[in-house]
């Protein structure tokens, strides 16, 4: 598996953000490196629970501070399980953390700007990503992801076909978890529809 800031995959990028249409990031799973030191990654599927919305959270960060959302401002990213709900939970620390470490100059992710104040941080390039409601019914996550990527930001998915119960058990409890946010009627449609509708360039 290679990164998503490997030189090959540039092309991918500028293509997509000249054509003004989204990429849908989803983690691959079942490889790399394991955590513990002579164990396979795959133990107890913890991969699966946990290492995949980390993924997402990896691949995220490198677009950012490889400098792919600097050089294609207007590129748009649909980012699995609400950003892998590890960015909205750690968003200071992220933030914070990726600051102190391009003021150092260790990590660069635009050209230098004759004003430093208007160089941008990770947390506004990490706010351009878009976030879907696969959380699998948590309500409370989803609140978390509302109140980091914003109304206009999340799109509705379920993680079809990747469920327990012909299909419906995740598409039922999402749009259960999506009603009970507290939030209006109008930004409930634009994340059920409205949100996908502008993404896809989909009039009806």
């Amino acid at each position: 598996m290679k990164a998503l800031d490997s030189p090959e995959f540039l092309p991918l990028f500028a293509e997509m953000a000249r054509r003004d249409l989204p990429i849908w990031l989803h983690p691959v799973g079942f490889g790399g490196t394991p955590v513990y030191a002579g164990e396979k990654r795959g133990r107890y599927q913890l991969a699966h629970i946990l290492g995949w919305p980390f993924e997402s959270a990896m691949a995220m960060c490198r677009i950012v501070v490889s400098g792919i959302l600097a050089r294609y401002p207007n590129l748009k990213i649909i980012t699995h399980h609400c950003g892998s709900a590890i960015i909205p939970a750690l968003a200071d620390r992220i933030d914070i953390e990726l600051e102190q470490y391009r003021s150092l100059g260790v990590i660069k992710w635009e050209p230098p700007l004759e004003d430093p104040f208007k160089v941008k941080r990770a947390r506004d390039y990490l706010k351009s990503f878009y976030a879907d409601t696969a959380l699998y019914g948590d309500t409370p996550s989803l609140m978390c992801g509302f109140d980091y990527f914003g109304p206009e930001k999340m799109v509705f998915a379920t993680d079809y076909p990747y469920d327990m119960d012909n299909g419906d058990l995740f598409i039922h409890r999402t749009v259960e978890a999506v009603q009970k946010m507290s939030i209006s009627e109008a930004d409930k449609q634009r994340i059920f529809a409205g949100n996908s509708k502008g993404l896809l360039g989909m009039s009806t």
